[in-house]
């Protein structure tokens, strides 16, 4: 691959390749042979380069959603970069909480809003309202026992969804250790039926947090 970049460059732009392709091929070349023959460990340079190139259009995008309090949907074929696009835009801000849906979780309702919410738990600096506390119990076992009883579906999602608003809500406030400004959700596809429709109603009830979501 190497070879073929040297040849292009000279054959189309006349010029070698720049210091830091050099470098990253020097680097590659001196990595040791396995025994037996087998394969050369790949450097981590390669699997995850240093900085993201060829997403200034995407990136820009997000910013401009980012702004507005816009809820942004990355959507692409699987291994396109999308969770390093969505995670190094992340970690350029803070206050930033990345939740990952699994292979799976379409069978477990409300798995990836449980481990949103569990995520969020640790930053509040008091504790939730008794009544939120209980019904995110259902979630949530750290929180102590759930309402007795099984709830109606719809009216269950609704309080549900509620405690929810409300401990996003607490998570957010100016005087929380480590005040929360933005969610992220990666891999989405896997993500059980409860929890998008869950998620779409936080989305949607009027919050000042930034949503960012791929699938």
């Amino acid at each position: 691959a190497y070879e073929r970049c040297v040849q292009t460059l000279d054959d189309e732009l006349g010029t070698p390749p720049s210091s830091e392709t050099r470098a990253l091929a020097r680097q590659i070349d001196s990595q040791p042979d396995t025994p037996h023959g087998g394969a050369r460990a790949v450097p981590v340079s390669v699997l995850r380069p240093p900085r993201l190139i060829g997403r200034q259009q995407e990136w820009r995008a997000l910013e401009d959603a980012w702004a507005r309090r816009a809820a942004a949907l990355v959507i692409g074929e699987a291994g396109m970069g999308k969770t390093r696009l969505v995670g190094d835009f992340a970690a350029a801000r803070p206050g930033v909480q990345t939740v990952t849906a699994r292979p799976g979780d379409a069978r477990a309702p409300y798995a990836v809003l449980s481990r949103l919410l569990q995520g969020l738990l640790p930053l509040l600096d008091t504790p939730l309202r008794a009544g939120d506390a209980q019904e995110l119990a259902r979630l949530l076992p750290s929180l102590g026992s759930p309402p007795p009883g099984e709830p109606d579906a719809q009216a269950g999602q609704a309080r549900l969804v509620a405690a929810a608003q409300a401990l996003l809500a607490r998570a957010c406030e100016r005087d929380a250790p480590h005040g929360v400004t933005g969610i992220v959700i990666d891999d989405l596809q896997f993500a059980d039926v409860a929890s998008v429709e869950a998620i779409q109603h936080l989305i949607g009830s009027g919050s000042s947090l930034c949503w960012l979501l791929a699938c």
